[in-house]
């Protein structure tokens, strides 16, 4: 039974949670659930490979020795992607770690938008290692400056990780689903679809073979946390023309933001790529977006006022000359360190292993 259905009030608790994996504690189950809240490009590997693992890595904060678990969700066997958790004193996390010295238990999964995608009953199963660096865990004092620190020293420790390293690791093995694992999500809540452009609903699904209109959607939902439904534009059309000018526009009094969203297909045939495959066309990717993205600062900028047709209603709008003078040096700027960065891995989310020194 998915959690959203069978205990609302608790679920609703959860999507508070940031991403990562949490627990909640409900009085009337037996087996603890754990809440996995991350995006679909990480769920379907949980999904394909029947469960995640855990490593427990032992970092330094301000000066003390603690831990913090990476959550590793193997899409790639040598480079996964992950999700970083430094473990604090406070009830989540005396929560989260009782719930994983519990042979049973049910895992709940969520993307990054609140939407519950995957259930399963799980099995943990814990080597003693892990079970010796969480039993005596101590919680130093956290200052903004130590957190970040401790974060590179894991990233570190897991690029570095050998074979026995990997035998030590907590697994979250998948044992039946709760739900069927096919779900399709209708959201139907109306205040999140008012944006110009908006059917007045949402559709999402785990796997994404047109993965487009999924994630423009999710990336206004997003948006909608900081502007008015009145200020974004799904998928305006040039005037002339009716060619698409961007994936959304948001415009405001003093700020017109253009966003062209790129993904590739969240299907098990492109989870099999190998990772070097998936970094040439990630780089091609936004090579791509960001031509498309200085074509549409060139019609905004030569058609004054902006003129755009929203399905069959033409809209114009005075934007004056908001942030033209230095977008293109900023865009040229954007792609030379996002293309850099993804060729070196730094703004990959995967962690790749590297080689140990002698």
């Amino acid at each position: 039974m998915m959690l959203s259905i069978e205990q609302p009030e608790v679920c609703r608790e959860a999507l508070h949670f940031p991403g990562g994996i949490h627990t909640v504690r409900l009085h009337s189950a037996s087996s603890p659930r754990l809440i996995v809240k991350l995006p679909v490009s990480y769920l379907l590997p949980a999904k394909v490979k029947r469960g995640f693992k855990i490593y427990a890595i032992p970092v330094e904060v301000s000066g003390e020795a603690t831990v913090g678990l990476m959550s590793a969700f193997f899409d790639d066997a040598d480079s996964p992607l992950t999700s970083w958790r430094l473990l604090t004193d406070d009830k989540e996390t005396l929560d989260l770690l009782h719930a994983l010295t519990n042979r049973e238990i049910l895992v709940h999964m969520f993307d990054d938008q609140n939407r519950e995608l995957l259930g399963y009953r799980a099995e943990v199963d814990m080597p003693l290692m892990a079970k010796i660096r969480l039993k005596h865990v101590k919680y130093p004092a956290l200052v903004h400056e130590s957190v970040g620190a401790a974060h590179v020293q894991a990233n570190q420790w897991f690029s570095l990780r050998d074979a026995r390293d990997d035998t030590e690791v907590i697994s979250i093995n998948f044992v039946e689903p709760l739900f069927p694992e096919d779900v399709a999500v209708s959201d139907l809540r109306p205040d999140l679809y008012q944006f110009h452009g908006a059917r007045g609903y949402g559709l999402t699904s785990l796997e994404r073979t047109e993965p487009g209109p999924y994630q423009e959607l999710d990336i206004i939902v997003l948006l909608q946390r900081v502007f008015r439904p009145d200020q974004l534009y799904h998928a305006p059309k040039r005037h002339y023309d009716k060619e698409e000018i961007a994936d959304v526009l948001v415009i405001t009094d003093d700020l017109c933001l253009i966003v062209q969203a790129k993904d590739s297909p969240n299907t098990e045939r492109t989870l099999n790529r190998t990772l070097k495959r998936k970094k040439l066309v990630s780089v091609h990717q936004v090579k791509e977006a960001l031509k498309q993205v200085c074509g549409a600062v060139g019609y905004l900028r030569n058609t004054q006022p902006l003129r755009m047709f929203m399905g069959d209603l033409e809209i114009s709008i005075d934007i004056g000359g908001r942030g033209s003078r230095t977008v293109h040096r900023h865009v040229y700027r954007i792609q030379r360190g996002i293309v850099r960065d993804l060729r070196g891995n730094r703004a990959s989310l995967h962690c790749p292993r590297l080689r140990r020194a002698a």
